[in-house]
């Protein structure tokens, strides 16, 4: 069945027709909780011409699986793709707080709230994430980058000497 959706929504795509409606057309009449707008989500993040949709897909995707630590993170990500960090933030932070022992949305929270200028905040992510994985080597790397910008470069030397001696 996901083969021949994949064939349709490739057939439709080299067609130039609107994705969208040819692939919430399919999914009428299923489970509302299955995953067909992550689906659209991901094939829209592909194609620029689509990608603004991605950020309604993967939210629609996150209504219906609320729990769902991939819907979750998937939907930040869109958001960072599009250049909206403080959207992508609070929905890092919600990563974390739906699957805080994953690395990924502490890492990309860090990321962020450097970026918006919340250093404190960042390394305090960043921290973590060489917590929950001692051998993270960006997050070593970011944290001792972040020490460093902020003058603290024993600390910072210290932060990258530990992922060194890893």
């Amino acid at each position: 069945h996901s083969g021949g959706h994949d064939r349709d929504v490739a057939r439709h795509e080299a067609r130039g027709q609107d994705l969208v409606q040819v692939v919430r057309a399919r999914g009428e009449g299923h489970d509302p909780t299955a995953p067909l707008p992550h689906q659209l989500g991901q094939v829209q993040r592909r194609n620029p011409q689509w990608k603004a949709g991605a950020v309604t897909s993967f939210r629609d995707a996150v209504r219906c699986r609320p729990n769902d630590p991939e819907l979750r993170y998937s939907f930040a990500q869109i958001l960072e793709e599009m250049g909206d960090r403080k959207q992508a933030a609070k929905a890092f932070q919600a990563c974390t707080k739906h699957a805080p022992d994953r690395t990924e949305g502490w890492y990309n929270l860090g990321n962020c709230l450097q970026d918006l200028g919340a250093l404190k905040e960042a390394e305090s992510c960043f921290e973590v994430v060489v917590r929950i994985d001692p051998e993270h080597a960006d997050g070593w790397i970011n944290l001792g980058r972040l020490l460093d910008d902020r003058g603290e470069h024993q600390a910072a030397a210290l932060s990258l000497w530990d992922h060194v001696a890893l």
